[in-house]
């Protein structure tokens, strides 16, 4: 299953703007509710540094990092997964990260 999802950057965290089906079933949450929150909202806790090393790792010049985190579902399960990342570039500065 691949599921995409779309993150927004903002000073200190990545908001959700845009999630597939497929996101929605893996983590229970609804579009309604995931577009209102951020990576500090669904990524597992012990993972916000990682996911935070591979975004700077991006805007060192590194096109695509792959890892593996862990997500927090709505039900409150850790979802383990694996993910590709990359910057979304506006004129030419990073305004978001595409996974």
């Amino acid at each position: 299953m691949s599921s995409r999802i779309l993150f927004i950057r903002y000073p200190t965290h990545l908001y959700i703007t845009s999630v597939n089906k497929a996101f929605e079933r893996l983590t229970g949450y609804s579009y309604d509710e995931l577009v209102q929150m951020s990576t500090a909202d669904i990524v597992a806790p012990e993972y916000l540094k990682r996911s935070g090393e591979m975004r700077t790792k991006k805007t060192r010049g590194t096109s695509w990092t792959t890892y593996e985190l862990a997500l927090v579902g709505k039900d409150g399960r850790r979802i383990a997964i694996e993910t590709s990342t990359r910057l979304i570039y506006k004129e030419g500065s990073p305004v978001g990260i595409q996974g």
